[in-house]
């Protein structure tokens, strides 16, 4: 069920009109009916002669009640603004214009109420057509309508049906909470209208501001309890696990992990006509969706900006919104999220605004790349958040991805580490990628499939070699060290004096057996020892086994514990016996 909203200038019969079209009277609130002025927020549905059903979200006209305005049209995508034949055009009707030519509503209809009451209805609409030109509703039907004769209520009732559209189901259900209260028995309930997706009884969701989680208990649209709501709908939501007073008007609602917190945003400025320049300082707060937070605007050019927002909200690329200056009690600006949580300093964040504001027009893969080439270096969760579920363009499988550039960048430092690390250790056959990995602050799949894109590396086993390359020979210095292990009580390492790099070389190659951190044997010396313990027939003692082989205990405690652990020997209290 597609949902409208109203807007317009107060008392030009919006309530009115929508209690003609759908046999509801929208105002909610006692006082609302005994004053006849719409405060909050009013809703009520109907059946367009097409059979295609319709919400709509009946907003105040009173300029004190701004706020909750913004509230009611900062989630749709159609509108129907209303001018009162006998008032014309009033300064609230041109706010309300701007707020949905800010926040680019696709689709808008006019209706010229209260026509009984006016004598030239065709001058008032041609002022109307002029007063529409440049605007998201210059091509706008006109529809003149009087509530008390019901003319053209059935011409309006037609005229709805071309912007009444169903959003997209994108798999990604959100909603901007527009009300939220406690209903005995059940808990907590809360309503707005259903993007992104369908949502239904057991759903787990999460909620900003707080980052609560919470479980659907039941849902409803229109009174009617539900199975499931699809996106694009008026939906009540009965959550468990909630408190009183987790959750107001200006909570986001989505699935959990599909949103990211942000306290400063990259965006498109846009100003309406009647302002004519924007100053850094003022009394601004930025409105988006249903929430309203105090905002600080940094301008990047005559288009872009910073925002710094007062506390976080969950905000992804493409989502609208509009400043208000709450001094001057005035909608002075609006536009679009570009990067919801941009990096850099100011000069590098301002050369992206083009690309970016290019890529949310090509939806969130786009996005998602063009996010992902701002920062080299990101994890495809948070691009999928910022981005509204996209999917980057990238390198690399695992949960990091890279940027084609940065990876082209990281290939480099990679051709680099390696090249030192050859020069450093060329005994060695190359560099771990485990330490490739960390020197380029990657995980091992990203730094592999690294060397895979580079020409001049390979992998071998685990080692990152130059391609072609190969460790440098052992020398001389191998066969005066050979002659010196040939013996059961060979010298420690540290007596020795052996280059490390030499040792791990040896050890890697199969020339050199490791028994202790300080001890190494020559594999035939240490087949020479082992033998001469198999021959043993009987469990014997340290003691017995260093005579026996004329050793001190420096060298028995660490071959027969080494023995131990290869499974040579099986040790019983002070006793071992050959295996």
């Amino acid at each position: 069920m597609p949902v409208i909203a109203t807007a317009g200038h107060v008392d030009h019969g919006k309530s009115a009109l929508i209690e003609a079209l759908t046999g509801r009277n929208p105002d909610r609130l006692g006082e609302e009916k005994r004053r006849g002025l719409t405060i909050d927020l009013g809703f009520a549905w109907t059946t367009l002669p097409s059979g295609c059903s319709v919400a709509f979200v009946d907003v105040p006209g009173h300029q004190r009640f701004i706020g909750n305005m913004l509230a009611g049209v900062g989630s749709v995508s159609s509108a129907l603004l209303i001018v009162a034949a006998d008032e014309g055009w009033k300064p609230q009707t041109e706010e309300h214009l701007a707020v949905l030519d800010l926040l680019d509503t696709k689709r808008v209809l006019v209706a010229l109420t209260k026509i009984d009451l006016a004598n030239e209805v065709s001058l008032l609409m041609a002022d109307i057509r002029k007063r529409l030109v440049g605007t998201v509703a210059q091509d706008a039907q006109i529809i003149p309508v009087s509530v008390r004769s019901g003319r053209g209520l059935d011409d309006l009732r037609e005229a709805l049906d071309h912007i009444a559209v169903d959003p997209d189901d994108v798999g990604r259900p959100q909603i901007w909470v527009d009300r939220a209260f406690v209903v005995a028995g059940a808990g907590i309930v809360v309503t707005g209208t259903l993007l992104g997706g369908s949502l239904g009884t057991g759903d787990e969701v999460a909620i900003w501001p707080g980052d609560l989680a919470a479980r659907v208990r039941s849902v409803e649209s229109h009174e009617r309890k539900q199975d499931r709501v699809a996106p694009g709908n008026r939906i009540g939501v009965n959550l468990a696990g909630l408190g009183r007073g987790d959750v107001e008007r200006g909570a986001r609602i989505a699935l959990p992990g599909s949103m990211r917190s942000t306290s400063r945003i990259q965006v498109t400025l846009r100003l309406p006509r009647y302002v004519s320049e924007l100053g850094e300082r003022g009394d601004y707060h930025l409105h988006v969706g249903t929430a309203s937070v105090a905002a600080t605007l940094r301008p990047l050019d005559k288009e872009h900006a910073l925002v710094d927002l007062a506390h976080p909200l969950w905000l992804q690329a493409g989502d609208r919104f509009v400043v208000r200056d709450s001094g001057r009690r005035l909608v002075i600006a609006g536009g679009m999220v570009l990067d919801p949580a941009p990096v850099g300093r100011r000069s590098e964040i301002a050369s992206r605004s083009l690309r970016l504001a290019e890529a949310v027009q090509g939806g969130p893969d786009q996005v998602a790349t063009a996010l992902l080439e701002a920062r080299g270096r990101a994890r495809q969760a948070d691009l999928a958040a910022w981005s509204g579920g996209g999917h980057a363009d990238a390198i690399g499988e695992s949960e990091l991805l890279l940027s084609s550039g940065k990876a082209a960048e990281l290939a480099g430092e990679a051709v680099v580490a390696v090249d030192q690390h050859h020069q450093s250790r060329p005994l060695e056959e190359g560099l771990s990628l485990g330490r490739l990995a960390s020197l380029l602050e990657v995980d091992e799949p990203l730094a592999r499939t690294i060397v895979a894109l580079t020409a001049s590396l390979e992998l071998r086993g685990s080692a990152v070699a130059a391609r072609g390359s190969a460790p440098q020979e052992i020398d001389e210095r191998w066969q005066s060290l050979a002659t010196t292990l040939q013996t059961a009580a060979p010298p420690t390492l540290d007596e020795l004096g052996v280059d490390s790099e030499l040792i791990r070389r040896l050890l890697r190659d199969g020339q050199l057996v490791r028994v202790a951190d300080n001890l190494v044997y020559l594999p035939a010396s240490l087949e020479e020892v082992i033998a001469t313990v198999r021959a043993i027939d009987a469990p014997f003692t340290v003691s017995e086994f260093r005579r026996l082989l004329g050793i001190t205990r420096k060298h028995a405690v660490p071959l027969l514990e080494y023995f131990d652990r290869e499974g040579i020997t099986l040790r019983t209290g002070d006793q071992r016996t050959a295996r």
